[in-house]
Order: C-alpha cells, then structure tokens, then sequence
C-alpha cells in the first residue's frame, strides 16, 4: 500500500508538471506583441517577446517566415521550434541567438548572417555560454565571427554539454584574429559537444596558424574539451578540423575531404 501511495503521489506530481507548461506560438506576419500568444490565432509577433514570456519546460513554435531578430537570449529549458521554413536572420550585424542556461532545444531553423563583431567576437549563429542545449535539423550560413566560432561557439563547464545533431554549416567564417579559428563550431575549454549526422560545406578560418575551417578544438584549462563526432562530412578542403593540448576527441563514421 505504501508504495502504490508513493507512487501515485510521483505520477500526480508528473502530470501536475506537465499540465502546468505552455506553448507559445509566433507569426511574423499575423501575430501581434500584445497578444497572449497561447494560440495559432493569437500569436506574438516576435520570438523576443515569446522569449520573455515563458516559463521552464514551455514550447515556442514560429510559423514560416523570415524573422530579421537578433541576440535572442535563451536560458531555460524549452523548446524554440520551427512550424514550416524559418529563417532567422542577423543582417549581418548582431549575433544571432546566445544561450546562458537550462537544456533547450532548438528544432528547425535556418541561421543565417549572424555577426559576432566587434563587443561580442565569438558565435556569429549562436553562442553556448552554459546550459546544455540540443541544436537539431538547424541550417547554418553565412555567420560570421571576429575571433571564432563563425556558425556555433560552444563554451561550457564540464557539467553541461551541447548536442548538435543533423545540422548543415555552409560558407561560415571565422576571421580568428590571432585565435584559433573555427567557421563552423568551435569549441572551447572544458566544453562537452556531441556533433552528429551534420554536414560542413565552404566553412573557413582565416587563422594564418591553424586551418580549422570546419570544426576547432581549443583550451587553455588543464581539464579539455570532450568532442565526439558521428556520422558528419567535412565536404571541401577549407573544412579542415583542428585541436589542441588536452582535449579529447573522437570522430568515427565520417568523411574528411582533402
């Protein structure tokens, strides 16, 4: 009897969690900032407002579209989700998305000309400052960075890690600036990054140094980054990968271009 009572308390605390979390829709063309948002036919207008409305274990779900917003800050565990094509587009002049904490998903985007320049030099696309994101079915082009990281720039303690999973990183760059470099992800100090079934085409680094167009490996901590890469394809002779000291990295099942 007392454990059916435990259990059956465990179950209404699961349900009672789950009733409790909301889904928040966008439309660029329809939605409107002083909607509630909590329905297809009163959407918000923008995903910084979206942003700022929810709570942990709630769902955003942008409708097709472009979406010109910048220095989206993530630092919860939700779900940002695409409903249809959807760009989010930096123009070329702000970071696109940076995540401070909780796990969030982030689910089919394209992230396009994201500019980490000067104030902010590292994750044109998005910038992992901690937390434990999953980047999936996401299309990364044309971001850029200062220094590196030009489509993601993944820095964490070891406690968290970044999964990336079914991702395409096209003509990303980092320019490096006497740093390491990186086009399409970077990875730095005691980072934990799982990089599967992705794709780096025409990614650069602009490191004089080391040729890391594709993926960069880097600290200057005695722990390391921990980096495993599956199934990916470094498709053109600038999506070079790179690491150094102390690191541990593991690739198998994927195809590097001379």
């Amino acid at each position: 009897m007392k454990r059916f009572f435990t259990f059956f308390v465990c179950f209404i605390l699961l349900m009672s969690a789950q009733a409790q979390a909301a889904t928040y829709y966008v439309n660029g063309s329809s939605g409107n900032d002083n909607s509630n948002g909590q329905s297809e036919g009163t959407p918000f207008q923008t995903i910084t407002k979206a942003l700022n409305s929810v709570s942990e274990n709630d769902t955003i779900i942008v409708a097709a579209g472009t979406y010109q917003e910048a220095m989206l800050t993530i630092n919860k565990s939700i779900t940002l989700q695409s409903s249809g094509e959807v760009t989010l587009d930096g123009q070329s002049t702000h970071r696109v998305i940076q995540i401070t904490g909780g796990r969030p998903t982030i689910e089919g985007f394209t992230i396009k000309n994201g500019n980490a320049g000067d104030g902010v030099l590292t994750g044109g696309g998005i910038y992992v400052e901690s937390g434990s994101p999953l980047i999936t079915n996401c299309r990364f082009e044309d971001n850029y960075a200062e220094n590196n990281g030009g489509g993601i720039y993944a820095s964490s303690n070891s406690s968290y890690s970044t999964g990336i999973t079914n991702c395409t990183f096209i003509n990303n760059k980092a320019n490096a600036n006497g740093y390491e470099g990186g086009g399409g992800v970077f990875v730095y100090d005691n980072a934990n990054v799982e990089i599967t079934n992705c794709t780096f085409t025409g990614n650069t680094a602009s490191s004089s140094s080391v040729k890391s167009g594709g993926l960069c490996v880097a600290t200057t901590t005695g722990g390391g980054a921990h980096v495993t890469v599956n199934y990916c394809t470094f498709a053109t002779d600038s999506d070079k990968i790179s690491m150094n000291k102390s690191n541990t990295f593991i690739i198998k099942n994927s195809i590097i271009r001379d």
